[in-house]
């Protein structure tokens, strides 16, 4: 086979994701993005992964190995594994070991390793083929663990890698390695065409939440944000997996807030195009938020309609002109400058949309972000 990059990563179809409990859109979306336009200018990729499962009893106690296709272009090999608690951990390291032979007994040694995040797997699969075949790692670190004992372990592991690539401008400015590289995410196409929400009287205006219901995305700042507002014209719109209570109990007693539950792409498509603002309310206080991006923001790009965001040290100051950012994350905070967006003329949202259009268009699309990499 010709020059390769080996990618210590799980990618999968959309439908494997909507099926799954454990696999991250957001982990899948980013990786399917940066990896489909590397192979668009000519390189070859092979990943290497698992099919992440909540550990039994809650999940299945043996997962399967896989191989197929995406795109048609991207191989991608599946290791089985015993997924059992205290012997998932040391046996995915040994499958990862032997599914990488079995990828060199097919294709040749890489010229490249990459790995998203540092886990165990990636880590000591990475390290190992440095020190058998001196071949450089290249480390890209979306989250960062909370415990004491696990930060240590992980900056170990990025101190042994060749060069580390940071979703998150926080980590990216604390961090010492002397190859660091900023890289927080992309847009499938650059084609952006902004869709303007109905403004019937049998329309109300839509706020739209997408992600994650648990505490790190803010979604419980946003529901008493909204309670604060007095408009019978506008709905709050939520989409995301998990179960939140709080999110359950609102729907119940608020007829204007729908939860429209965990959605597909194109499902989430037609809500986007219906909406008339996002909102990305995450919490800066959060043990976990310093250290990772707010992917939700990239999906909200794509339809260039204004978008409230509070500041979290995750977010590069390059997104302040287009981002309308709250005083803080309080929700009354985020209640005023939802009325005040709402309140916006036709005139200054389309402003609004064409600054962003040029942003994204000069900056985030992942075929500028591939050839940045490149």
């Amino acid at each position: 086979m010709n020059p390769y990059i080996l990618w210590l990563g799980s990618i999968f179809d959309q439908e494997t994701v909507m099926s799954s409990k454990a696999i991250s859109p957001a982990a899948n979306n980013w990786q399917l993005g940066l990896i489909t336009q590397l192979c668009k200018k000519g390189l070859n990729i092979v990943t290497l992964g698992h099919n992440p499962e909540p550990i039994w009893p809650k999940g299945r106690i043996k997962m399967g190995d896989k191989h197929y296709k995406i795109n048609g272009e991207i191989n991608c090999y599946i290791t089985n594994y015993y997924n059992i608690p205290f012997i998932r951990k040391t046996n995915l390291i040994t499958k990862y070991e032997t599914l990488f032979n079995n990828v060199v007994s097919e294709y040749g040694l890489p010229n490249l390793v990459m790995s998203y995040n540092p886990y165990d797997h990636n880590s000591v699969t990475a390290i190992n083929i440095q020190n058998n075949f001196e071949i450089p790692w290249v480390c890209i670190v979306a989250d960062m663990p909370t415990t004491k004992s696990d930060i240590t372990q992980h900056n170990g592991y990025l101190s042994r890698s060749d060069g580390n690539i940071f979703l998150s401008w926080e980590m990216y400015k604390k961090s010492k390695s002397l190859n660091k590289f900023h890289l927080d995410g992309g847009i499938v196409t650059n084609n952006l065409v902004h869709v303007a929400p109905e403004k019937s009287q049998k329309h109300k205006k839509g706020i739209l939440y997408a992600g994650s219901l648990t505490r790190w995305g803010g979604i419980n700042a946003l529901l008493d944000a909204y309670e604060l507002i007095n408009d019978k014209n506008i709905e709050l719109w939520i989409c995301g997996p998990g179960k939140n209570e709080k999110v359950e109990n609102a729907t119940k007693s608020n007829k204007s807030i729908k939860y429209l539950g965990f959605v597909t792409k194109s499902e989430l498509n037609q809500i986007c195009n219906k909406a008339s603002i996002f909102v990305n309310p995450r919490p800066a206080n959060v043990i976990g938020n310093e250290s990772n991006f707010p992917s939700k923001l990239f999906e909200y790009f794509q339809y260039l309609k204004p978008i409230i965001s509070t500041k979290t040290p995750g977010i590069s100051p390059e997104y302040e002109p287009i981002l309308v950012t709250t005083e803080n994350d309080t929700p009354k905070a985020i209640a005023n400058k939802i009325v005040e967006v709402l309140d916006w003329d036709e005139d200054k949202t389309n402003q609004y949309s064409e600054t962003l259009s040029t942003f994204i268009n000069q900056n985030k699309t992942w075929d500028r972000q591939a050839r940045r990499l490149i």
